[in-house]
């Protein structure tokens, strides 16, 4: 609900400093000192859902087998291995099918608000589930949701930056994403 009200709503424009840069480029002009990075609201918020996202796999990850060896001990081996499976058919569905398409059309608010809302009551199910079938099958969709996230991210860091310090931008992502990688484990430790 976050993301919902607290995200503007899609507008797509070329802004003035960059416009005149490309015409500089253009006209041979020589072009101006590269835009200085601003760390917007949007763009915190954008980062902040890249790590939850990251920390929420990295979690995943870890408390998946610990959990379907207690619904099932001695099949434990077996439905990882089949669970995983299904979570990287679904990740891959998520980003190629249901996000691209919704991102493309400007859906961004959307996009994440549903995914995010979604996802939470997929990974409340699995919590939930005493059977090994209930967990998979809200594992992967928790994961199709899950994923359809990572394009919406992203444009929201990029529009959210200049072209010159996107390479910031996504620098900082990438550290929040590293971060992830350590708080999901942690917290399922």
């Amino acid at each position: 609900l976050l993301v919902y009200f607290k995200v503007p709503a899609d507008r797509i424009e070329a802004r003035a400093s960059t416009a005149r840069a490309e015409d500089g480029a253009a006209t041979g002009a020589p072009q101006g000192r590269i835009e200085s990075f601003r760390f917007s609201l949007q763009l915190a918020l954008a980062i902040g859902i890249y790590f939850t996202i990251f920390s929420l796999n990295n979690f995943r990850a870890v408390s998946t087998p610990i959990a379907l060896r207690q619904l099932d001990s001695e099949q434990a081996i077996a439905l990882t291995g089949v669970a995983f499976s299904l979570v990287g058919v679904a990740s891959a569905l998520g980003v190629v099918l249901a996000a691209s398409n919704l991102v493309r059309s400007r859906r961004i608010r959307t996009v994440l608000s549903v995914s995010t809302l979604l996802t939470g009551l997929a990974f409340a199910a699995m919590g939930a589930s005493a059977s090994v079938a209930v967990f998979v099958v809200a594992l992967a969709i928790g994961s199709l949701l899950n994923a359809s996230m990572f394009p919406a991210t992203n444009t929201l860091i990029a529009l959210n930056t200049g072209k010159a310090r996107r390479g910031t931008a996504f620098g900082i992502a990438s550290s929040a994403q590293a971060l992830g990688f350590v708080a999901g484990p942690a917290a399922a430790a």
